[in-house]
């Protein structure tokens, strides 16, 4: 038993020394960073059929990692009309983090996402998955939406830049 554990444990290391940061996927962080609104979301796979103009004004931001606040480099703010009809901030997370995430699997797999962390109000952690495609940012996971694990998908657009 302990000859297959040494075995293991070399056969780890001839792995991972094989494996460079080249073999990996890359994601570049520099498409990720700025201001983006929202422009499409789905709740359990079910795209809202219409977005008011207000809840549009919902925005994430991504910056870079700043060593004077190591835990915060995003910012959420989501927008809705309150009972006066008034175009209100209903939720405002500050303290969102972003970075890439190296998963190693034991079949010797590797994969590359970055993702958004945050904790919210009810002390619950919410990851969720930033994919790039084309002009738009693509946020998928699970979050807590009225007491229930909801499956979200939101596209944003980045504010301020022309795309190609």
């Amino acid at each position: 038993m302990k000859n297959y554990a040494i075995l293991r444990f070399f056969v780890c290391i001839v792995l991972i020394q094989s494996c460079n940061q080249d073999d990996l996927p890359t994601t570049d962080p520099n498409l990720f960073l700025g201001s983006w609104k929202l422009s499409s979301i789905a709740f359990d796979g079910v795209e809202s059929s219409e977005i008011s103009d207000c809840t549009k004004n919902s925005l994430l931001v991504l910056y870079r990692f700043s060593e004077n606040n190591p835990s915060a480099n995003a910012e959420l703010y989501d927008y809705a009309l309150n009972e006066m009809e008034e175009c209100v901030v209903v939720q405002s997370i500050n303290q969102a983090t972003w970075n890439t995430l190296t998963t190693f699997t034991n079949s010797g797999d590797t994969s590359r996402a970055t993702v958004l962390s945050y904790t919210t109000e009810q002390e619950e952690t919410v990851s969720l998955t930033l994919e790039r495609v084309g002009e738009f940012l693509k946020i998928t996971g699970n979050m807590p939406i009225n007491g229930n694990d909801t499956a979200i998908n939101r596209t944003y657009i980045k504010l301020g830049q022309e795309f190609p």
